[in-house]
């Protein structure tokens, strides 16, 4: 029968998982068993009951020390935490917590585990989550992993507009229905934690011990429109990686990122300095493609948000098309098409 089948395929998948955490079938059928349903699709939208977290945390850590980068096991960890928060376990926010702790040790050890700075995502979601019982806030996250942002329309006061920051890591459950003994053991909403804020300063650490962690740099991407930080601070951080080593790309698209986010109307002053330390990168690695780029791309910005921009500056941006042509001659179509750009600029 069905209850000594469960007995006999837990010990089982544990064994095989143990030895091999890669196949998805075996995962899949620990979650069948767990939450007593009949296949994966409802596996996935099913309460568990009856799961021991100790125990799959325990084998999830075993199959993640024989492969840090095991899909399986990152999303069966991500899908136990999500029955805990369906379930309202009372310990789900010392659990959370203890699993950001594991987050900074797997990122010590390799700090590129993209794997890993997704489930450190997801678990911050569900600490956002957490609060979000206790207090109102512009930022909305959803127990299946969504970062929702909620920016007021310049229009109408009263009207919102929403923007997702970050998709839906795995199916939403359903809550399974309660008596009123179960509601009364509910967690306690969590303390007042800036989480975002920490998750910056995360960010800010992670680059500081290694200005090509790309994973970092894409994190605090997502989280800027919500820490919307100084200008200056983050350009002296891009400005820190590129005199380091102007050839490594991750800073240069951290840069591209920020030029993006430059409204018209705004102060071009910090932009303007920015490109003057530019020009000294450049005369001091003429043969850099990413720092002529960087320096071109600045420009080109500057020309089309500022008005009576002189003719001067554009005839500087047409002769650092045709170096970086000289560079770069794979993709001299493409700075033709810049050269275009600026003449009608």
């Amino acid at each position: 029968d069905k209850p000594e089948a469960a007995a006999s395929l837990m010990p089982l998948t544990e064994k095989l998982l143990t030895v091999n955490p890669d196949p998805m079938y075996l995962w899949n059928q620990r979650r069948i068993q767990i939450s007593g349903s009949e296949e994966p699709a409802q596996a996935a939208k099913t309460p568990a009951t009856s799961l021991d977290w100790n125990m799959e945390s325990r084998l999830t850590a075993t199959a993640l020390q024989n492969n840090p980068k095991a899909y399986g096991a990152w999303f069966h960890r991500k899908w136990c935490l999500v029955q805990l928060q369906v379930l309202k376990d009372p310990t789900l926010l010392k659990i959370l917590q203890q699993e950001l702790g594991l987050t900074v040790q797997f990122l010590d050890r390799d700090e590129r585990n993209f794997h890993c700075w997704n489930y450190r995502r997801f678990v911050v979601s569900l600490l956002l989550l957490q609060q979000e019982k206790s207090k109102e806030s512009h930022l909305h996250s959803h127990g299946a992993g969504t970062w929702r942002v909620i920016f007021p329309k310049d229009d109408a006061a009263d009207q919102t507009e929403a923007s997702l920051l970050m998709g839906a890591q795995v199916a939403a459950t359903s809550a399974p229905v309660v008596d009123k003994a179960v509601e009364e053991n509910e967690p306690t909403p969590s303390p007042q934690t800036d989480w975002i804020a920490q998750e910056w300063q995360f960010t800010q650490q992670k680059i500081q011990q290694n200005f090509s962690n790309f994973s970092a740099f894409h994190y605090r991407s997502k989280l800027y429109p919500l820490v919307q930080p100084p200008l200056s601070q983050e350009l002296e951080v891009v400005e820190n990686a590129i005199f380091t080593e102007p050839d490594d790309q991750t800073a240069w698209w951290y840069q591209s990122f920020l030029l993006r986010q430059q409204q018209e109307g705004e102060s071009l002053e910090i932009w303007e300095n920015h490109v003057q330390s530019l020009g000294e990168l450049v005369d001091e690695v003429p043969h850099s493609k990413w720092a002529l780029l960087g320096l071109l791309n600045c420009g080109m910005m500057i020309v089309k948000l500022k008005e009576n921009e002189t003719e001067e500056r554009k005839i500087t941006l047409l002769a650092q098309c045709q170096k970086l042509m000289e560079l770069d001659p794979d993709r001299k179509g493409r700075y033709a098409s810049l050269e275009q750009r600026i003449r009608s600029a």
